[in-house]
């Protein structure tokens, strides 16, 4: 399947499913609340993620059979998500965040699918750390 046509799928799949994860929003009371800095007068409902990951992960597992040579990077994209959504939920301190980001990234490039431009394996880490 084409890449165009992966995106597409994807993105279909992810405006049929955003009102569903709207919907739990609203069941589970998950809002992003208007405090301080925020601009929006109203709580806005959270976990659009699960939409978008969800329609990403349909699209790269079953149509574009990524699955197998790219299993890794579709788990950490998981792992991210989830500490995300957590962090909209509780917050989870930065220093947290920035871990989890960082050890994704060197896994990723441990597996061989982050940066290789130089032939420097510290300076393709170092890339592949601040690019993710």
């Amino acid at each position: 399947m084409t890449s165009a046509l992966c995106f597409v799928t994807a993105a279909a799949l992810t405006f049929v499913a955003t009102p569903g994860a709207i919907m739990l929003a609203r069941r589970t009371d998950f809002y992003d609340q208007p405090l301080g800095y925020k601009g929006h007068g109203a709580p806005t409902p959270y976990l659009g993620g699960v939409a978008v990951i969800g329609s990403f992960l349909v699209v790269a597992t079953v149509l574009s059979g990524a699955a197998g040579r790219f299993e890794t990077a579709l788990g950490c994209a998981v792992v991210l998500w989830l500490i995300g959504t957590i962090d909209d939920r509780f917050a989870v301190p930065p220093q947290w965040r920035l871990l989890a980001e960082i050890s994704v990234a060197v896994l990723l490039y441990e597996r061989g699918l982050g940066w290789s431009i130089t032939h420097d394996g510290l300076a393709d880490l170092t890339l592949t750390i601040v690019w993710w």
